[in-house]
């Protein structure tokens, strides 16, 4: 017999890994329009300091968790994390931004 499942009916975080919190934090908002929901100072499960960052679209419920990389094996999916694809849009401005994000924003 198969398991029964739930259905979810709300995201409320997806995350990216990034190199830096803060060209990660300038990229959505500056370049993309995204609102800054958080960005608050934690830890790590062994002590070291890291932030937590949620970047979300104006108005929106769902946000990107932007986690700094921790060790090698995040770093190397810096920019590869979606198989190379990226966010669409339909904003022009947006697409601009993204079409740039290549060489500029891992």
């Amino acid at each position: 017999m198969l398991p029964s499942f739930v259905v979810m009916a709300f995201l409320q975080l997806t995350a990216i890994i990034v190199e830096d919190y803060d060209d990660a934090i300038a990229f959505f908002t500056q370049a993309l329009g995204f609102e800054l929901a958080e960005d608050t100072p934690a830890h790590t499960n062994d002590g070291r300091a890291k932030r937590w960052v949620v970047v979300r679209p104006p108005g929106a419920q769902t946000g990107i968790l932007l986690a700094r990389a921790d060790g090698e094996h995040q770093t190397a999916a810096i920019g590869n994390q979606h198989a190379g694809r990226r966010p669409e849009t339909r904003d022009l401005r947006q697409k601009n931004a993204l079409s740039k994000s290549n060489s500029r924003f891992k």
